[in-house]
């Protein structure tokens, strides 16, 4: 990553990642599978994110959730994750690398 980041919330660092990529809340909403107005809640950190949409962010761009969610600043902090191979029940195993 070219920017250097600095602690802050989720949403500011949502927003951050966004405006590096050059989308707009359109898009980017499109992209992960939400509404721009859930994104433009999150953004403003007056919406709680989902694991699911957590992991579509953090798959979009390159980077953890932790990282994502504003908990680190390494970009590339824990993350092997492990899906159960139950259909329908996802046991997530997060460890560090």
């Amino acid at each position: 990553m070219a920017a250097e980041y600095l602690p802050g919330t989720p949403g500011e660092r949502i927003r951050d990642l966004r405006k590096e990529a050059k989308l707009n809340q359109e898009e980017f909403a499109e992209a992960i599978g939400i509404s721009r107005s859930t994104l433009g809640d999150i953004e403003l950190d007056k919406r709680s994110i989902s694991s699911t949409t957590a992991l579509e962010i953090a798959k979009y761009f390159n980077v953890s959730v932790d990282f994502a969610l504003a908990k680190t600043d390494d970009p590339k902090h824990c993350c092997r994750i492990y899906l159960s191979p139950f259909s329908h029940i996802f046991f997530l195993k997060l460890f560090i690398v």
